[in-house]
């Protein structure tokens, strides 16, 4: 493989590419991330749904998983549906007053349900 690693490290990197490649080639497994079936199901169609992946991912830095992976599907639900143009339309203002509430302590609430 490669001058600058160990025997050892060798070993082990082949193992997680091993392990890698079982993983893609196997059975997909269905995670519930959202505790919201439908939610979940758009998640993983990632050919069509790629964006609201990555706004789950951007959702859970500081929020409670679940919750976090809520969120751009109920967004998308309450605009009527689930293109990424609809994201597009609204303003940073529309998306304030509909979707975030500040509680008294000034610290963001993002409302999702």
């Amino acid at each position: 493989m490669s001058k600058n690693l160990t025997k050892n490290q060798e070993v082990e990197l082949e193992k997680l590419i091993m392990k890698g490649k079982e993983i893609l080639e196997g059975p997909k497994v269905y995670i519930n991330h959202t505790g919201i079936k439908e939610a979940d199901d758009l998640y993983y169609d990632l050919e069509k749904n790629g964006y609201l992946f990555v706004l789950g991912c951007v959702m859970d830095m500081q929020i409670k998983a679940e919750r976090a992976w809520k969120i751009p599907y109920l967004m998308m639900k309450d605009l009527g549906e689930f293109e990424f143009k609809r994201l597009l339309d609204l303003t940073l203002e529309d998306i304030r007053k509909k979707y975030v509430n500040e509680n008294n302590d000034g610290n963001v609430i993002i409302v999702d349900e």
